[in-house]
């Protein structure tokens, strides 16, 4: 071989990107867990015994658990939620009055739309 052959060959092994193996391997060693002292095992132990699911609140309301609701304003021209929640508590025309459960979800849509809507009880 000739002096610029052997120069080219030592040129272009040098100037080689290292392989994915080694590359993926530098990225799992800086994402691997670090380790925990035993004195941060506690408290970490702690807040999540503070952090239990609480018991669902209760809203009292009327005796029958029933809320009366109806459609004061057009429908027309609203966003498709709104009109998907009028849709979701029985209503579609003007004037219509329908009884819905007291419940969470009743009440998340009622307020949503509490502006095109009269509630009784």
């Amino acid at each position: 071989m000739t002096e610029n052959t052997i120069k080219t060959e030592e040129l272009e092994a040098s100037s080689k990107k290292p392989t994915a193996k080694k590359t993926i391997a530098k990225v799992a060693a800086d994402k691997a867990p670090k380790k925990v002292s035993a004195k941060a095992e506690p408290k970490v132990a702690k807040a999540k015994a503070d952090k239990a699911p609480k018991a669902a609140k209760t809203v009292k309301s009327s005796a029958s658990g029933k809320i009366k609701i109806t459609l004061v304003k057009s429908l027309i021209g609203r966003l498709e939620a709104h009109k998907g929640s009028a849709r979701g508590l029985g209503l579609s025309k003007i004037r219509q009055t329908v009884e819905v459960a007291d419940t969470v979800e009743n009440r998340g849509m009622i307020n949503a739309i509490g502006f095109l809507l009269k509630c009784e009880g």
